[in-house]
């Protein structure tokens, strides 16, 4: 089996999202170091999907960096992650193709 090369760390350094005038996340600075398993918890309306989602590239932040260490980039660095929802959506094809 071919090793695939990482795209871990994640350093996230004084990220900040707003929405509607409102500040949602302020000045959230981490870092996701290659290997081991990462867990972000927390109560509900805390903000963890909203981080996940700029973490992705799915929304912009107000201020603050997001750097993902890919040897081809930011961009080539997403296909090499996933984010999965907390309400899944399968579309009306077979497994495989959902997947």
């Amino acid at each position: 089996m071919r090793e695939m090369a990482s795209i871990l760390p994640l350093a996230v350094d004084e990220l900040s999202y707003r929405a509607g005038g409102a500040l949602l996340l302020d000045a959230i600075t981490f870092t996701l170091p290659q290997g081991g398993i990462s867990v972000i918890i927390g109560p509900n309306g805390a903000g963890k999907s909203l981080l996940l989602r700029l973490c992705h590239g799915l929304l912009t932040p107000a201020s603050g960096r997001i750097g993902w260490s890919s040897p081809a980039g930011f961009v080539a660095g997403r296909k090499r992650h996933a984010m999965v929802f907390q309400r899944p959506v399968m579309l009306r094809r077979s497994v495989r193709a959902n997947l």
